[in-house]
């Protein structure tokens, strides 16, 4: 059996943004007539509960095969309320720097970088502003420090995983990012980013 997994990891999708919203459905024999090109689809397997998967006995010997994708990263970006799009759309311009219409690796880790500084410094304020408010307990300075490196890690993986989205979000592998392209790396970050700006830390 040929797994809809298996062929992500081929194709390098494996914890990129497109391994979040590209999914195969079919395969399309290449380079054959019209008439013969018929997809083979992925279709539920009874003999494992009901999974996606390719009989590979459907597959032909030295044919190469198309990947056909069930492509939804127009529905990720559709779905941005009109706030987002514009949040997206400044902070694009904004690290834009020789203001070419892409963004590259250069200009992507600098907006990383300031990123992790402002929520290291909305961590700090929140850390200073609990220990004022708890000056005579020891414990809760303690708990305090603990949760300020917990969050600090948190940042610093965040960062590392940001990083990396962008890198994948470059779909035609150019090194640089077309606005489409950073709409979905953004996308993923406003739903996946413990943000301390808006989080209460410290209790």
């Amino acid at each position: 059996m040929l797994w809809p997994h298996e062929i992500k990891s081929t194709l390098g999708l494996d914890g990129s943004i497109q391994d979040l919203w590209l999914e195969p459905v079919a395969l399309v024999p290449h380079g054959l007539p019209i008439g013969l090109c018929q997809p083979v689809q992925f279709h539920p397997s009874a003999r494992h509960d009901g999974l996606l998967a390719i009989d590979v006995r459907n597959l032909k010997a030295g044919l190469t095969y198309d990947v056909e994708f069930d492509d939804r990263r127009k529905q990720i970006t559709d779905a941005l309320t009109r706030e987002e799009k514009t949040m997206i759309e400044t902070t694009f311009r904004e690290y834009d720097i020789d203001g070419d219409g892409t963004i590259d690796k250069e200009e992507c880790t600098e907006l990383v970088r300031v990123r992790s500084e402002q929520r290291r410094a909305a961590v700090d304020e929140q850390y200073l502003r609990y220990l004022e408010d708890n000056p005579t307990n020891p414990d809760a300075s303690e708990e305090a420090e603990q949760l300020k490196r917990e969050q600090y890690q948190k940042i610093q993986e965040a960062q590392d995983k940001m990083l990396s989205m962008y890198e994948h979000a470059d779909l035609d592998g150019n090194g640089r990012l077309t606005l489409e392209e950073f709409a979905l790396a953004e996308s993923w970050w406003m739903k996946c980013t413990i943000d301390p700006d808006k989080i209460a830390v410290f209790h």
